[in-house]
Protein backbone atom coordinates (compact mmCIF):
# COMPACT_ATOMS: atom_id res chain seq x y z
CA UNK A 1 0.00 0.00 0.00
CA UNK A 2 1.95 3.51 -1.08
CA UNK A 3 2.18 5.57 2.04
CA UNK A 4 2.02 9.48 1.27
CA UNK A 5 5.18 10.99 2.11
CA UNK A 6 5.16 13.16 5.14
CA UNK A 7 4.87 16.66 4.84
CA UNK A 8 8.31 18.76 5.30
CA UNK A 9 7.81 22.39 6.92
CA UNK A 10 7.26 24.61 4.17
CA UNK A 11 4.28 22.47 3.26
CA UNK A 12 2.72 22.85 6.64
CA UNK A 13 3.53 26.51 7.09
CA UNK A 14 1.80 27.06 3.49
CA UNK A 15 -1.17 24.75 4.58
CA UNK A 16 -2.23 26.47 8.20
CA UNK A 17 -0.51 29.76 8.00
CA UNK A 18 0.69 31.95 10.90
CA UNK A 19 -0.71 30.68 14.60
CA UNK A 20 -4.30 31.60 15.06
CA UNK A 21 -4.92 32.59 11.51
CA UNK A 22 -7.24 31.33 9.36
CA UNK A 23 -6.50 28.46 6.54
CA UNK A 24 -6.65 30.49 3.44
CA UNK A 25 -5.54 33.68 4.78
CA UNK A 26 -2.24 35.30 3.46
CA UNK A 27 0.37 35.25 6.13
CA UNK A 28 0.33 38.23 8.49
CA UNK A 29 -0.93 41.68 8.11
CA UNK A 30 -4.79 43.02 7.17
CA UNK A 31 -6.93 40.57 6.06
CA UNK A 32 -7.41 40.51 2.16
CA UNK A 33 -8.81 43.54 0.88
CA UNK A 34 -8.42 45.55 3.79
CA UNK A 35 -5.76 48.64 3.80
CA UNK A 36 -2.40 48.62 5.92
CA UNK A 37 -3.50 48.92 9.68
CA UNK A 38 -3.60 52.51 10.79
CA UNK A 39 -6.69 54.97 11.14
CA UNK A 40 -10.05 54.69 8.46
CA UNK A 41 -9.15 56.51 5.41
CA UNK A 42 -9.52 60.90 5.61
CA UNK A 43 -9.04 59.94 9.33
CA UNK A 44 -7.03 62.24 11.39
CA UNK A 45 -3.68 60.37 13.19
CA UNK A 46 -4.94 58.28 16.31
CA UNK A 47 -4.42 60.69 19.07
CA UNK A 48 -5.39 63.83 18.18
CA UNK A 49 -8.93 65.26 17.27
CA UNK A 50 -10.08 65.63 13.63
CA UNK A 51 -8.81 68.56 12.16
CA UNK A 52 -5.83 69.21 14.47
CA UNK A 53 -2.38 68.32 14.13
CA UNK A 54 -1.10 65.36 16.38
CA UNK A 55 -0.66 65.78 20.21
CA UNK A 56 -0.32 69.28 21.51
CA UNK A 57 -2.28 71.88 22.44
CA UNK A 58 -4.87 74.25 20.23
CA UNK A 59 -3.27 76.04 17.53
CA UNK A 60 -2.21 79.38 19.08
CA UNK A 61 -2.28 78.37 22.94
CA UNK A 62 1.34 78.11 24.25
CA UNK A 63 2.74 74.51 24.60
CA UNK A 64 1.93 72.53 27.74
CA UNK A 65 3.24 74.04 30.90
CA UNK A 66 4.05 77.63 29.27
CA UNK A 67 1.61 79.42 30.90
CA UNK A 68 2.43 78.64 34.84
CA UNK A 69 5.82 80.16 33.60
CA UNK A 70 4.61 83.06 32.32
CA UNK A 71 5.25 86.10 34.10
CA UNK A 72 2.78 87.01 37.38
CA UNK A 73 1.19 90.50 37.31
CA UNK A 74 3.33 92.38 40.09
CA UNK A 75 1.42 92.77 43.29
CA UNK A 76 1.91 95.84 45.53
CA UNK A 77 1.01 96.54 49.38
CA UNK A 78 -1.09 99.28 48.85
CA UNK A 79 -2.21 99.05 52.37
CA UNK A 80 1.29 100.47 53.42
CA UNK A 81 0.55 103.71 52.55
CA UNK A 82 -2.46 105.22 54.08
CA UNK A 83 -0.88 103.49 57.18
CA UNK A 84 2.33 105.49 57.57
CA UNK A 85 0.09 108.53 56.15
CA UNK A 86 -2.10 107.65 59.56
CA UNK A 87 0.74 107.22 61.52
CA UNK A 88 2.37 110.68 60.43
CA UNK A 89 -1.17 112.15 61.57
CA UNK A 90 -1.20 111.21 64.74
CA UNK A 91 2.46 112.11 65.56
CA UNK A 92 1.99 115.93 64.53
CA UNK A 93 -1.02 115.85 66.78
CA UNK A 94 0.87 114.40 69.39
CA UNK A 95 3.38 117.19 69.11
CA UNK A 96 1.13 120.01 69.07
CA UNK A 97 -0.09 119.01 72.17
CA UNK A 98 2.67 118.23 73.96
CA UNK A 99 4.50 122.12 72.87
CA UNK A 100 1.45 123.74 74.17
CA UNK A 101 0.38 124.87 77.58
CA UNK A 102 -2.45 127.37 77.43
CA UNK A 103 -3.95 128.15 74.36
CA UNK A 104 -6.18 131.24 75.57
CA UNK A 105 -7.31 132.84 78.65
CA UNK A 106 -8.96 130.44 81.26
CA UNK A 107 -8.24 127.23 78.25
CA UNK A 108 -5.26 124.58 77.68
CA UNK A 109 -4.32 121.80 76.13
CA UNK A 110 -1.36 120.70 77.89
CA UNK A 111 -2.00 120.20 81.71
CA UNK A 112 1.70 121.32 83.27
CA UNK A 113 2.12 117.84 84.98
CA UNK A 114 0.85 116.15 81.61
CA UNK A 115 4.81 116.75 80.10
CA UNK A 116 4.18 120.11 78.57
CA UNK A 117 7.97 120.88 77.82
CA UNK A 118 7.80 124.04 75.19
CA UNK A 119 10.87 126.25 76.53
CA UNK A 120 11.43 130.30 76.38
CA UNK A 121 13.07 131.44 72.92
CA UNK A 122 16.40 132.16 72.66
CA UNK A 123 18.13 134.70 71.18
CA UNK A 124 20.16 133.49 68.03
CA UNK A 125 23.70 134.91 68.10
CA UNK A 126 24.83 137.45 65.30
CA UNK A 127 27.33 136.11 62.61
CA UNK A 128 29.68 139.40 62.19
CA UNK A 129 30.23 138.53 58.35
CA UNK A 130 26.31 138.60 57.87
CA UNK A 131 26.54 141.69 60.14
CA UNK A 132 28.43 143.36 57.42
CA UNK A 133 31.58 143.50 59.86
CA UNK A 134 35.16 142.79 58.28
CA UNK A 135 35.80 139.58 58.32
CA UNK A 136 37.99 137.87 61.83
CA UNK A 137 36.24 140.61 63.29
CA UNK A 138 34.92 139.39 66.84
CA UNK A 139 30.82 139.96 66.86
CA UNK A 140 29.48 141.44 70.01
CA UNK A 141 25.71 140.56 70.57
CA UNK A 142 23.95 143.37 72.05
CA UNK A 143 21.76 142.50 75.57
CA UNK A 144 18.67 141.26 74.97
CA UNK A 145 15.83 144.52 76.53
CA UNK A 146 13.56 143.03 78.93
CA UNK A 147 10.28 145.06 78.40
CA UNK A 148 8.47 143.49 80.85
CA UNK A 149 6.53 145.68 83.19
CA UNK A 150 5.40 145.56 86.34
CA UNK A 151 1.14 145.96 86.50
CA UNK A 152 -0.20 148.04 89.86
CA UNK A 153 -3.79 146.48 90.07
CA UNK A 154 -4.77 145.30 93.06
CA UNK A 155 -3.98 141.42 93.37
CA UNK A 156 -7.24 140.15 95.21
CA UNK A 157 -9.49 141.41 92.20
CA UNK A 158 -7.01 139.17 89.85
CA UNK A 159 -7.15 136.12 91.75
CA UNK A 160 -9.99 133.89 90.70
CA UNK A 161 -12.61 133.09 93.32
CA UNK A 162 -14.44 130.28 91.24
CA UNK A 163 -12.10 128.44 88.44
CA UNK A 164 -14.04 128.82 85.56
CA UNK A 165 -14.82 125.76 83.75
CA UNK A 166 -14.06 123.31 86.72
CA UNK A 167 -16.23 122.67 90.51
CA UNK A 168 -13.58 124.35 92.22
CA UNK A 169 -13.72 127.48 93.83
CA UNK A 170 -12.79 129.37 96.82
CA UNK A 171 -13.33 128.22 100.58
CA UNK A 172 -15.85 129.69 103.31
CA UNK A 173 -12.65 131.05 104.48
CA UNK A 174 -11.76 133.29 101.80
CA UNK A 175 -8.28 135.02 101.21
CA UNK A 176 -6.24 135.96 103.90
CA UNK A 177 -2.27 137.39 104.54
CA UNK A 178 0.42 135.43 103.36
CA UNK A 179 3.34 136.05 105.72
CA UNK A 180 6.20 133.93 103.69
CA UNK A 181 5.24 136.22 100.55
CA UNK A 182 5.22 139.73 102.43
CA UNK A 183 8.90 138.65 104.16
CA UNK A 184 9.82 137.89 100.59
CA UNK A 185 9.20 141.77 99.57
CA UNK A 186 5.59 141.42 98.03
CA UNK A 187 3.37 144.50 98.58
CA UNK A 188 0.51 141.90 98.73
CA UNK A 189 0.52 138.11 99.03
CA UNK A 190 -2.64 136.21 99.96
CA UNK A 191 -3.29 132.61 100.55
CA UNK A 192 -6.61 130.91 100.17
CA UNK A 193 -7.97 127.24 99.72
CA UNK A 194 -9.75 126.34 96.34
CA UNK A 195 -12.49 123.07 96.64
CA UNK A 196 -14.83 120.80 94.89
CA UNK A 197 -16.47 119.60 98.49
CA UNK A 198 -13.81 116.98 97.81
CA UNK A 199 -10.53 117.60 97.11
CA UNK A 200 -9.03 120.86 98.71
CA UNK A 201 -6.24 122.44 96.80
CA UNK A 202 -4.43 125.68 98.66
CA UNK A 203 -3.31 128.46 96.53
CA UNK A 204 -0.93 131.47 97.18
CA UNK A 205 -0.17 134.62 95.24
CA UNK A 206 2.12 137.42 95.72
CA UNK A 207 2.70 140.67 94.15
CA UNK A 208 5.52 142.47 93.66
CA UNK A 209 6.70 146.22 92.82
CA UNK A 210 9.38 144.83 90.50
CA UNK A 211 10.30 142.15 87.88
CA UNK A 212 13.40 141.40 89.46
CA UNK A 213 11.32 140.73 92.79
CA UNK A 214 9.17 138.86 91.02
CA UNK A 215 12.01 136.17 89.38
CA UNK A 216 13.59 136.60 92.63
CA UNK A 217 11.07 135.14 94.52
CA UNK A 218 9.55 132.08 91.95
CA UNK A 219 13.46 131.40 92.10
CA UNK A 220 13.23 131.14 95.16
CA UNK A 221 10.10 128.84 95.54
CA UNK A 222 11.71 126.37 93.17
CA UNK A 223 14.61 125.48 95.17
CA UNK A 224 13.17 125.23 97.92
CA UNK A 225 11.08 122.10 96.02
CA UNK A 226 14.37 120.90 94.83
CA UNK A 227 15.77 120.93 98.57
CA UNK A 228 12.77 118.72 99.57
CA UNK A 229 13.14 116.09 96.61
CA UNK A 230 10.31 117.60 94.62
CA UNK A 231 11.06 116.36 90.55
CA UNK A 232 10.28 118.40 88.01
CA UNK A 233 7.09 117.64 85.46
CA UNK A 234 7.68 120.25 83.33
CA UNK A 235 8.50 124.29 83.07
CA UNK A 236 8.00 126.50 80.18
CA UNK A 237 5.66 129.28 79.48
CA UNK A 238 2.22 130.33 80.58
CA UNK A 239 0.31 132.33 77.86
CA UNK A 240 0.16 131.71 74.05
CA UNK A 241 2.42 134.25 73.32
CA UNK A 242 5.49 132.79 75.32
CA UNK A 243 5.21 135.04 78.10
CA UNK A 244 5.32 134.06 81.89
CA UNK A 245 6.75 131.15 83.25
CA UNK A 246 5.51 127.43 84.87
CA UNK A 247 7.38 124.94 86.78
CA UNK A 248 5.71 121.48 87.66
CA UNK A 249 6.91 119.78 90.43
CA UNK A 250 5.72 115.95 92.07
CA UNK A 251 6.30 115.52 95.52
CA UNK A 252 8.34 112.50 96.74
CA UNK A 253 5.00 110.91 97.91
CA UNK A 254 3.83 110.11 94.37
CA UNK A 255 -0.02 112.08 94.82
CA UNK A 256 0.90 115.67 95.26
CA UNK A 257 1.98 118.27 92.88
CA UNK A 258 3.33 121.82 92.98
CA UNK A 259 3.41 124.62 90.09
CA UNK A 260 4.92 128.07 90.36
CA UNK A 261 4.11 130.65 87.92
CA UNK A 262 4.85 134.21 87.25
CA UNK A 263 2.57 136.72 85.06
CA UNK A 264 5.62 138.68 83.84
CA UNK A 265 3.83 141.73 85.22
CA UNK A 266 4.92 141.28 88.90
CA UNK A 267 2.80 138.59 89.90
CA UNK A 268 3.99 134.72 91.42
CA UNK A 269 1.26 132.13 92.01
CA UNK A 270 1.13 128.52 93.48
CA UNK A 271 -1.17 125.53 93.56
CA UNK A 272 -0.27 122.45 95.81
CA UNK A 273 -2.00 119.17 95.95
CA UNK A 274 -4.30 116.46 94.10
CA UNK A 275 -1.97 115.55 90.99
CA UNK A 276 -4.98 115.65 89.29
CA UNK A 277 -6.72 118.53 90.57
CA UNK A 278 -3.88 120.89 90.30
CA UNK A 279 -3.54 120.71 86.59
CA UNK A 280 -6.81 121.59 85.92
CA UNK A 281 -7.08 124.24 88.15
CA UNK A 282 -3.57 126.12 87.00
CA UNK A 283 -4.97 125.27 83.07
CA UNK A 284 -8.35 127.13 84.06
CA UNK A 285 -7.39 130.10 86.15
CA UNK A 286 -7.45 133.72 84.25
CA UNK A 287 -4.16 135.47 85.96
Amino acid sequence: MAQTPPEGPDERLRSSGAPGQEPGQPPYGPPSGQPPYGPPSGQAPYGSPSGQPPYGPPPGQPPYGQAALAPQPERRNTWLVPAIIGLAIVLVVGAVVFMLTRTGTGTTTAEPGAGASATEPATAPTDGATAGEAPGEAATAAPTEDTREVSGEPLEPRVDAEVVGTSFVLSDAGWAEHAPGLAAGAREALAGTYTNGTVEVPVTAAAFDSIEAQDSYSEQLTASLKDEGAQLLSDGPVYPDSTGHHWAYQHADGATTTVVWRTDDGVVLTLTGDSEAVPEIYSNMLI
